[in-house]
């Protein structure tokens, strides 16, 4: 979809490369008509991420003995390749005037994961990760937005963040589980400025397909989300090299209409960062319904109720201008039905530190995971992890 609308606007424009060593391609456009000048300026920028992990101990080695649960991966002492991603994004800044602002911004990305656990599907083709385009207006002390194409459903937090910034390279088991991911849709945005240093209000209201599928629609419905929230500073990041702060504050709600089943979901959450210290916590619900089971299998047999929790306390540690080790430990909860007690009642707790920018654009950490069943008699089930990952502008 984003490849339609990028590449005309290229192969219209006279594309030059900086001499003096940049890192994105830059072109101007000017155009006279009656009525006004339009000036353009366009960046592109190429990139890639790895995420490489490396099992280091697992006390789980006997499937038979020990069935799969949520946020388990049942990963062997060995290596993963979490992420592979190669992707473009962007800006095209638009002025009629010195002071408008408005913008187009654009991001494509191809790539494969591992499942998040055993249970997951799993996701090694090669696929779309985003593909969208975004125009921004801003006026006043407010800013519109309208974004379209395969993007991040505006649910939860830790949704939200990039895989780049999380602590342990992985989500929550109830964030894991409990969101509405990617899909193709479009989203409208209203974010409001309280004023200097007072942060601003955000609203993101979405219309989806719901099928997380790219190429249309085949339920009689479709998914809707909203999110509100507050904000001040960059409250998307658990660590700052500069030490500065940050506070976010929002919730939010969706709704899908599939053809076996109607669901609906409610969040809560908020990020706080202040002199290197960072906390985060979340709470995330949702209800399924089987609807036309006769055209396709449900989900669920009855009316099912999930419930996640986490709660995330990190410091980083300046090393040098960007280098820096962030230090942490993650509590989470699943329970995959409220209304009875079963195996899909999980926890897990993370420990561990990521060495910021070891080499540029270079991460490196290690941790320890232990997770928990209350419901099975006591297994040992712990994990010893080390991770990388490579995140470089390409040129």
């Amino acid at each position: 979809m984003q490849i339609h609308i990028l590449m005309p606007i290229l192969s219209l424009c006279g594309v030059s490369w900086s001499s003096d060593g940049t890192d994105n391609l830059t072109e101007n456009v000017a155009e006279s008509t009656e009525e006004a000048s339009v000036e353009s300026v366009a960046t592109l920028r190429p990139w890639a991420q790895l995420q490489t992990w490396a099992t280091l101990m697992d006390q789980d080695r006997d499937v038979q003995a020990d069935p799969a649960s949520y946020g388990d991966p049942e990963h062997d002492v060995g290596f993963l390749l979490r992420r592979a991603r190669l992707g473009l994004e962007g800006d095209i800044a638009l002025q009629r005037d010195a002071a408008s602002g408005a913008s187009v911004d654009y991001a494509i990305s191809v790539g494969v994961a591992s499942p998040y656990d055993a249970i997951s599907p799993s996701e090694s083709d090669v696929a779309l990760v985003d593909a969208f385009s975004r125009v921004t207006l801003p006026s006043g002390g407010y800013t519109s937005s309208l974004s379209v194409g395969i993007q991040r459903v505006p649910f939860h937090r830790e949704g939200l963040m990039s895989s780049v910034d999380l602590l342990f390279q992985e989500r929550s088991v109830g964030g894991a589980w409990i969101e509405p991911g990617r899909e193709t849709g479009a989203v409208l945005g209203q974010q409001l400025s309280l004023g200097d240093g007072n942060g601003s209000l955000w609203f993101r209201g979405g219309v989806y397909n719901g099928n997380q599928r790219w190429d249309g629609d085949n339920d009689p419905g479709l998914m809707l989300s909203g999110r509100l929230e507050y904000l001040q500073g960059d409250a998307y990041r658990t660590w700052s090299a500069s030490r500065e702060g940050a506070f976010g504050l929002g919730v939010a709600a969706q709704q899908n209409q599939q053809l076996a089943t109607a669901s609906s979901g409610l969040n809560a959450d908020m990020l706080a960062r202040w002199r290197g210290w960072c906390v985060q916590a979340e709470f995330q619900t949702d209800t399924t319904e089987p609807a036309d089971t006769l055209s396709a299998p449900a989900a669920v047999s009855s009316t099912t109720t999930r419930v996640g929790y986490m709660g995330q306390l990190s410091h980083f540690l300046v090393l040098n201008g960007v280098s820096g080790l962030e230090i942490g430990a993650r509590f989470a909860t699943l329970d995959d039905a409220t209304h009875r007690d079963d195996l899909g009642d999980v926890w897990t707790v993370h420990g561990g530190l990521t060495w910021r920018e070891v080499l540029p654009f270079v991460d490196v950490g290690v941790g320890y995971i232990a997770r928990g069943e209350p419901a099975s008699a006591d297994r040992p089930n712990d994990s010893l992890r080390m991770w990388t990952q490579l995140r470089p502008v390409l040129f």
